[in-house]
């Protein structure tokens, strides 16, 4: 790719839960398989490590993504990693190198689980034991290799039946007996034991808590304690020999996916839906939390994913979008890391039943002001069985602490789809905060209009409806301010209508067919009079100040997004492509096809500003519409994406060094010395303790004398001076009598020895 080319980069996202995480042998780092990438996270500080490509380290090239991670059973240094096509490579930690690799005979399958078995000690020898099976198929063929040789040595043909009623979810061995932990769809689990042998029932014990399917269980190393989660958000402490002994962690963020113990059975890593890593220490109790980005989940069928899109918070220069249930997330595409989440609902998550959908309160919209002192949310709970609460509210603010605080809530009859805050003017003063307006479309064919007011009675700000919008009964799609704030834009039925945002009157109606509009956008720069319209199969351009169509073009768009710093358009559509305009012109200056996978869908958009620091120049026509803002997009697999340009200069500095088990578990110690020797004899320092306000008594009588019957200052100042100064007859006193000294309102000080 040449310099100044346009580049697709993913910024975030990227699943941390497929598989399960592995401990390093002193639990000080958290290997991650992250698609073909393995991450180090610290389980002290929860900090990203790094990121270490094997592609790009080994020989034979990998495929696929990592599916189980394991540590060496005789070097703890050697991580042993499996990837989808078979191919099984063996990791130094130390050295950062491929160590032992080799691929699996497995035919035409897809690897679905791998585990170690150790064969002999002495020779150290070790077996591994393959999970495959082919696409668009259930069956799990287990399989028996041998590491050293990779030869496949058999299948394993034992199987135990399981109850159709209650199918099972999760298996794992006891690390020291001959004992299998089962959980099953109905939340029990059972440990079967002596379960190899042939013609005979196995023994089983049965432990239950859980109400929903039992995801995972995991042994500590002894193998007298397990932990086992589930949707309920609870991870749960079993003793083996005790079934009614039971200690919990509840109200986990999200359902618990994946449970790993770290082999010293001191932390437990619990892999949550929302795509997070929480370490958990033997007494229950959380440490560190592992997450970059919170993913989103549907507990409810019909529910959509990120209903909210992408939004700009130009105050902190953070991207914000729905995160967990209930919560909004503040990303920085700077730092690339998640800022902090921010409780919408302020509701207790309730979990699902097991033959009952139950509805928990959902965001569904986010906006905020230009300045981003306001923030407005919709949260929105619809039951199906009683009624649809929709509840929209307004947030400010505090310099102070730095977070937003509640400060209004309405209750709708509507639901609303779409928040738009009018843009300030130049002359707004940004302490004034009656002169922010804002604008809701509701699902009664009608927009609203708010403006903040100061109650003096109650001294806090509310916001109050001081007008509504309508135009022969059509429905209403889409609004949109202009970039300076003077015009409201409504999408109509087929007809766009602009509104004075002064008068609040309908100032002309546009139409250019019966096809009903979907969306509105106003150009910015150059072309802020143009207003850029989409509907199904149409896309196209009005000119406001001559009343007139610009221009026209058909394409099917699934939305389509502005730069608030130039006139490009960005527009989206099913197919995943990618078509950049210039408001002025029909023709499309950049085009790029298949942006994701078939089975993947763009759900939002949104151009981020650059810094006004960063100077970019191009002699590239198909990259200038990146002068000015990054394009960014979200998708179904929840990875959050970004057009940049390509550049020669690359961040795989040759300076960066690897982090290994013995290294800490943060970035600062890799810049430390190993070993330090100092030939600088110590000297012991001596520390006191002050107590009370020094010389208050001298300053507090030269303050307080009668000016008139003070001499000059010049003859006080060195009298003055020399009494708030220590002697050193004092030091040598203290020193001598070896105690405190108590200062006298003439000596103005109180001292006791550290």
């Amino acid at each position: 790719m040449s310099e100044g080319a346009v580049k697709l980069v993913k910024k975030a996202g990227g699943s941390i839960i497929d598989h399960k995480p592995v401990f390093s042998s002193n639990s000080k780092i958290l290997y991650v398989g992250c698609g073909p990438v393995l991450r180090l996270f610290s389980t002290d500080t929860g900090e990203h490590l790094q990121d270490v490509e094997i592609s790009a380290i080994a020989v034979d090239k990998p495929e696929g993504s990592i599916v189980d991670i394991y540590l060496h059973p005789f070097d703890k240094t050697v991580l042993i990693m499996c990837f989808e096509e078979g191919r099984v490579i063996a990791w130094s930690s130390e050295t950062n190198t491929v160590v032992h690799s080799m691929v699996l005979n497995i035919s035409k399958d897809r690897v679905a689980r791998m585990k170690l078995h150790v064969v002999n000690e002495e020779t150290e020898a070790f077996d591994i034991i393959i999970g495959s099976k082919k696409a668009k198929h259930d069956t799990v063929r287990l399989s028996i290799f041998e590491y050293a040789t990779g030869i496949r040595k058999c299948e394993i043909p034992k199987r135990i039946r399981c109850d159709k009623s209650r199918p099972f979810v999760c298996v794992v061995c006891h690390p020291e007996k001959e004992c299998v932990a089962v959980g099953d769809s109905s939340g029990r689990i059972l440990l079967y034991y002596d379960f190899l042998r042939e013609n005979k029932k196995s023994p089983y014990s049965v432990y239950h808590w859980h109400t929903l399917p039992t995801n995972d269980v995991v042994f500590t190393t002894t193998g007298n304690i397990f932990y086992s989660g589930g949707n309920e958000h609870v991870l749960v402490k079993w003793t083996v020999d005790a079934p009614d002994v039971r200690h919990f962690l509840p109200r986990l963020s999200s359902p618990i996916v994946h449970l790993t113990c770290s082999t010293d059975s001191r932390l437990v890593a619990v892999s949550t839906l929302d795509n997070a890593i929480l370490i958990v220490n033997s007494h229950n109790k959380l440490q560190c939390t592992l997450q970059q980005f919170t993913w989103g989940f549907v507990s409810v069928p019909g529910q959509r994913l990120f209903p909210s899109g992408l939004v700009i918070d130009y105050r902190s220069n953070c991207i914000v979008m729905n995160g967990k249930p209930g919560h909004i997330q503040f990303y920085s595409p700077q730092y690339l890391s998640l800022i902090y989440n921010m409780d919408i609902v302020c509701q207790n998550y309730v979990t699902q039943e097991r033959s009952k959908h139950i509805s928990n309160a959902e965001v569904v919209a986010i906006e905020l002001s230009s300045d981003g002192i306001w923030l407005a949310t919709v949260q929105m709970r619809d039951d199906p069985e009683f009624y649809t609460d929709t509840q929209l509210k307004f947030w400010l603010f505090d310099r102070k602490s730095q977070t937003y605080k509640f400060t209004s809530c309405v209750i709708l009859q509507h639901s609303v789809s779409k928040l738009c805050f009018q843009p300030l003017n130049e002359d707004s003063t940004k302490d004034d905060i009656t002169e922010y307006v804002f604008a809701t479309l509701c699902s009664d064919k009608k927009f609203r209009l708010w403006n903040c007011e100061y109650s003096f009675k109650s001294a806090s700000a509310r916001w109050n409806c001081f007008s509504i919008g309508y135009y022969r009964d059509h429905s209403l799609h889409d609004l949109s301010f202009s970039g300076d704030g003077s015009l409201l834009g409504a999408a109509f039925g087929p007809c766009l209508t602009l509104w004075d945002s002064e008068t609040h009157s309908m100032k002309c109606s546009l139409s250019k067919g019966p096809e009903p509009l979907r969306q509105v956008v106003f150009a910015n720069g150059d072309s802020s009079f143009i207003s850029v319209v989409a509907t199904n199969s149409t896309m196209y351009a009005w000119n406001l100040l001559s009343l007139t169509l610009l221009w026209s073009v058909e394409l099917t768009t699934s939305f389509i997004v502005a730069d608030p710093r130039s006139e490009h358009i960005a527009a989206f559509t099913p197919a995943n492509s990618l078509f950049i305009y210039k408001a002025s012109s029909a023709n499309h200056i950049y085009e790029q096809k298949e942006l994701c996978e078939n089975n993947v869908t763009i759900l939002s958009g949104i151009f981020f500003p650059l810094s006004n620091d960063i100077a970019i120049q191009t002699t590239n026509p198909k990259a200038s519409w990146l002068l000015s803002s990054s394009l960014y997009f979200f998708t179904s697999s929840q990875e959050l994406m970004a057009f940049e340009f390509q550049s020669k200069d690359t961040r795989l500095a040759d300076g960066l060094t690897f982090v290994s088990e013995k290294a800490a578990a943060t970035p600062f110690k890799t810049l430390m010395a190993t070993q330090t020797a100092s030939a600088v004899e110590k000297k012991e320092i001596k520390t006191y303790l002050q107590l009370g306000v020094p010389w208050a008594q001298t300053i507090s009588q030269f303050v307080n004398s009668p000016a008139h019957a003070m001499p000059p200052v010049h003859l006080l100042c060195e009298s003055f001076l020399q009494s708030l100064v220590l002697s050193n007859r004092l030091e040598l006193r203290e020193e001598k009598e070896g105690c405190a000294v108590d200062d006298t309102p003439s000596l103005r000080r109180l001292w006791f020895r550290g």
